[in-house]
């Protein structure tokens, strides 16, 4: 259980590690490199990031790199498909996704 909880709290530095990016104006790029590196102790093959933003009124945007303006909200999910290392985690059905998301105010 430790290695889950150690996933999670992984996973959740990782999207607020992405939202930081950008809430500063960084590019899609920028913030998925920095959820990589963030959350470079996990299998990157198991990692999903979606960004998305709301605009200063409230709205969800259309797509980050279009949508994305001061004022509004950058939203950053991590997602990322645990592999229990025991025969902990058939009782819980294989594999767990373990998601976790950021929102900041972008600059």
């Amino acid at each position: 259980f430790g290695l889950a909880i150690n996933a999670r709290m992984v996973t959740s530095n990782a999207a607020r590690e992405g939202a930081r990016v950008a809430s500063l104006g960084g590019s899609e790029a920028q913030i998925r490199a920095q959820v990589a590196s963030a959350s470079s102790t996990l299998d990157q093959s198991r990692v999903t990031v979606t960004v998305t933003c709301k605009t200063p009124a409230g709205a969800n945007c259309t797509t980050y790199a279009s949508g994305a303006t001061s004022g509004g909200t950058a939203i950053v999910t991590v997602t990322y498909l645990y592999k229990w290392v025991t025969f902990v985690g058939a009782s819980f059905g294989g594999d767990t996704a373990i998601s976790r998301s950021s929102q900041m105010r972008i600059e």
